[in-house]
């Protein structure tokens, strides 16, 4: 891909989805693009949120998605300028990213937590039910259930891609709320879920914190 681009049109849509699944940690919402854009599901999240203020670093544990290319082409599109893991605002990773800059990423303080990331991470699926729509999704398959605002009980996720460590980490980071990052899961068919930093996350087979 040598250019990526995003219609009004599209941005509005994607922005909307972007709150409603933060609003509703643990929801999914399916994404599908006009033919008016030209990029992948969760680099339109990025897209529809950031503009010429906004820093953002790309990152890539996946072999095929080179953070520089991307990097580039973001800002080519929207004019904001790319930045260290450390002085983003905004954080995409193609695949799982590493322990190291999940915990570099800044995350706020009490007194100013909207200085907190927001992080996109995408992931081979997600679902709310263990039904997925290849049989390798199966593999890696991490199972998460979520409690806290905007739940009325508890939520499920089936993420295939991201590993059990992740949540824990992203657990201990968000155990000093209101400080923390949001994060949003995209898998590779446009389905969008959500955790929002006041979410409690446990893993199904082990619990791994409460607020």
């Amino acid at each position: 891909m040598n250019f990526v681009s995003l219609s009004p049109i599209d941005s509005n849509y994607v922005f909307r989805a972007m709150l409603q699944t933060l609003s509703q940690p643990g929801t999914i919402e399916s994404l599908t693009l006009s033919s008016n854009s030209q990029c992948p599901a969760q680099v339109a999240l990025l897209l529809s949120l950031i503009d010429v203020e906004t820093k953002f670093s790309v990152v890539s544990s996946v072999a095929d998605a080179d953070q520089q290319h991307w990097t580039t082409l973001i800002h080519a599109a929207s004019g904001a300028p790319s930045a260290s893991e450390s002085q983003s605002e905004w954080v995409l990773s193609f695949g799982e990213p590493s322990i190291d800059i999940l915990e570099s990423i800044p995350r706020g303080t009490p007194h100013r937590p909207e200085m907190g990331c927001r992080l996109i991470v995408s992931c081979s699926e997600v679902r709310s039910t263990p039904q997925f729509e290849s049989p390798q999704s199966e593999q890696n398959l991490t199972t998460i259930s979520l409690r806290g605002p905007g739940i009325e009980t508890e939520n499920i996720l089936h993420v295939a891609g991201i590993s059990q460590r992740f949540f824990e980490v992203l657990h201990d980071i968000n155990s000093s709320f209101p400080a923390g990052i949001d994060v949003w899961i995209c898998d590779q068919f446009g389905n969008v879920s959500a955790i929002s930093r006041s979410t409690e996350v446990n893993l199904v087979t082990t619990r791994i914190g409460v607020k």
